[in-house]
């Protein structure tokens, strides 16, 4: 992309934390919808200072997309205030 370009994103990757999933799991948008769907329906107040919540985020991310990409969107999702 040049100059003042913006990426086109599809119509259900509207926040910036769903646009970083979208990014994270190369523009997969059905897993960025679980990952996002899995932080918002996990994640409590305080979680970014809390292990044991912070490993109630990361559980349900290993359930809805695997070990694998787990940590990588809990440390993305951690610089999104969204979440």
């Amino acid at each position: 992309m040049s100059g003042g370009q913006r990426k086109a994103y599809p119509p259900t990757i509207n926040t910036p934390g769903r646009r970083a999933m979208y990014d994270l799991v190369s523009e997969d948008e059905t897993i960025a919808i679980q990952i996002d769907s899995a932080i918002r329906g996990s994640a409590q107040d305080g979680w970014r200072s809390n292990p044991f919540k912070q490993r109630k985020v990361r559980k349900a991310l290993e359930k809805a997309v695997g070990d694998d990409r787990a940590g990588e969107a809990l440390e993305l999702a951690k610089h999104h205030v969204e979440y």
